[in-house]
């Protein structure tokens, strides 16, 4: 694809009928960059994934999208399956399943959130890389069987879900040549009025770290004060250094508060 061409893309302002066509030209780029892949004539990558893709991308431009899901993104394996423990509803563990699974092939293709990218684009972690590869595919097919016993059939959502998780790097392969190719699409979604967005979207992220550690910060308070155990010390001490770095306008005097006890 020339670099002439490449320029004329034309820049959406996002209105809903200008959303259509965006999500038209991700769908036609996703196409193009398959072919560039070689992978034009394999009949396992169909359009169903296509669209599924595209939608996630288009998604980037929806701030209350965004709102919504973040909740639903832990970084680490262990603060995940602690959430879906804890959650008897199987639509909310599809959606955390398939939420961090999306999260994970957006950051290995699209951005370097995990920092895992030299300065000319070359896996400089390989280890964690594979690691996060693994996790996606994991959380793909995860998000697969709990959308399966929510509807009880297979759903097109199901399938797309199933071929990102078995064709996982495939599918990455893809979306890595269409940021190559077709960076200028990102270009022009990260205007000033998109860049203030993910900067809001960074500190509504911050700010709901801070609730959750300050409502875990008032828990290990509140149960001190009822036993003064070692255990329930520990949790404290705990619970304030954590919200002490996050939030250091957060003030709370735990030895005096301990020389009480």
């Amino acid at each position: 694809m020339s670099a002439s061409h490449i320029t004329q893309v034309k820049v959406y302002d996002l209105t809903k009928q200008e959303r259509e066509l965006a999500f038209g030209y991700i769908v036609s780029i996703l196409l193009k960059s398959r072919i560039a892949c070689g992978k034009s004539d394999d009949q396992k990558f169909r359009d169903d994934v296509d669209v599924y893709i595209a939608s996630l991308l288009l998604s980037l431009t929806d701030p209350k999208a965004q709102e919504r899901n973040i909740k639903y993104i832990f970084m680490t394996d262990a603060e995940l399956v602690t959430k879906i423990e804890n959650c008897r509803d199987n639509f909310v563990k599809y959606l955390i399943y398939k939420t961090n699974a999306d999260n994970i092939i957006m950051s290995l293709s699209m951005f370097d959130i995990f920092h895992l990218r030299d300065k000319r684009g070359r896996v400089s972690n390989p280890q964690k890389y594979r690691a996060f590869q693994g996790r996606g595919k994991i959380y793909y097919e995860l998000a697969s069987t709990y959308h399966h016993k929510v509807y009880r059939k297979q759903t097109g959502i199901c399938d797309a879900l199933d071929k990102l998780s078995e064709d996982f790097e495939e599918y990455l392969e893809i979306m890595i040549k269409m940021k190559r190719e077709f960076f200028s699409f990102f270009d022009q979604m990260c205007d000033t009025k998109f860049d203030g967005f993910l900067d809001s979207l960074k500190q509504y992220a911050h700010e709901l770290v801070i609730e959750k550690k300050t409502d875990q910060f008032l828990d290990a308070y509140s149960a001190w004060k009822k036993k003064h155990t070692c255990q329930n010390e520990k949790c404290l001490k705990d619970a304030v250094r954590e919200l002490e770095i996050i939030s250091p306008s957060f003030t709370f005097d735990l030895k005096r508060i301990l020389s009480k006890s």
